[in-house]
C-alpha cells in the first residue's frame, strides 16, 4: 500500500491483520496518531510508516511488538522524545527516526541494540551528548546523527564499534577528539563540518587534537575529569544500568 496516495488517519482496523509481517504504508498522505491498536501486530518483522504527516509521540504500544527487524518512521511529524521501550525491541536491525521533530536526549537503552546495523536519527532536535552505551551496537554499519543539537564529545568508546563504515555527525555541537576508527578518520568533510570544535586526523579539515588542547591524556578517557587542591584527578563515571 505504498505510495498510493492514501490520505486520512489509519484506520485502527488494520490491527485484524494479526498474522502479516510487513507492512508499507509508506509514502502516503496519512495524518493523526498512530492507533494504539497497532499492540495486535505482534507478528510484524518489518513496519514502514515513512514519508508521511504521521503526529503525537511514538506510540508505548510498539514496546509490544518484539519480533520488529526494520522500522522506519521518517519524515513524519513525531514530537516529544525518543521513547526508551525501542531499546528493549532486540531483533531490530534497522531503526529510521530521520526527518521528525523528536527532541530531548538519545535514550541511553537504545545501547541495547546489539544487532542494529543502520541508526538514523537525523534532522530532529536532539540534543544533550551522544550516550557512551552506544558503543554497545557491536553490530553497526551506519550512524547518521546530523542536523541536531547535540553536544560534548564522542566517546572514545565508539573505537569499539570496528565493523562502523559510514558516519555523519554534522551540524551538531559536537567538540574533542574523534574516535580513532576508519569511518570517522576516513569521513567526508561534509560528514563533519558545522560542529563546535572537532579535532583529530582526518586530512586538512580539521587540527590535530595536540594543537586544539581538546585532548585529554588517554588515562582519563571515558572519564570526568575534576580538579581539587590544582591537582587534576580522573574518576569513573558511573556504568549506566539498564
Amino acid at each position: 500500500m505504498a505510495a498510493n496516495n492514501l490520505s486520512g488517519s489509519i484506520p485502527p482496523e488494520v490491527s485484524n491483520a494479526t498474522q502479516i509481517h510487513v507492512l508499507d504504508l509508506s509514502s502516503n498522505h496519512l495524518v493523526g496518531l498512530i492507533p494504539k491498536e497497532f499492540e495486535k501486530l505482534s507478528s510484524l518483522v518489518k513496519l514502514m510508516l515513512n514519508g508521511n504527516q504521521l503526529s503525537g509521540r511514538i506510540p508505548s504500544e510498539f514496546g509490544s511488538l518484539n519480533d520488529l527487524e526494520y522500522l522506519d518512521l521518517s519524515t513524519n511529524k513525531f514530537s516529544d522524545s525518543i521513547p526508551s521501550f525501542l531499546g528493549d525491541l532486540l531483533k531490530l536491525f534497522h531503526l529510521n527516526l530521520s526527518n521528525n521533530k523528536l527532541s530531548q536526549a538519545i535514550p541511553f537503552k537504545l545501547g541495547k541494540l546489539v544487532q542494529l546495523n543502520d541508526l538514523d536519527l537525523s534532522h530532529n532536535s536532539l540534543e544533550g551528548s551522544i550516550p557512551p552505551t552506544m558503543s554497545n551496537m557491536e553490530s553497526l554499519v551506519t550512524l547518521s546523527l546530523s542536523h541536531n543539537n547535540l553536544s560534548g564529545s564522542i566517546p572514545s568508546s565508539f573505537e569499539d564499534l570496528g565493523g562502523l563504515l559510514y558516519i555523519d555527525i554534522s551540524y551538531n555541537h559536537l567538540e574533542g577528539p574523534l574516535p580513532n576508527i576508519s569511518a570517522f578518520r576516513e569521513a567526508p568533510p561534509e560528514k563533519l563540518k558545522e560542529n563546535k570544535g572537532l579535532c583529530g586526523k582526518v586530512g586538512a579539515l580539521l587540527p590535530p587534537c595536540n594543537a586544539h588542547g581538546s585532548k585529554k591524556d588517554h588515562k582519563c578517557k571515558e572519564r570526568r575529569i575534576i580538579k581539587i587542591l590544582n591537582k587534576t584527578t580522573c574518576m569513573e563515571k558511573f556504568p549506566f544500568q539498564f
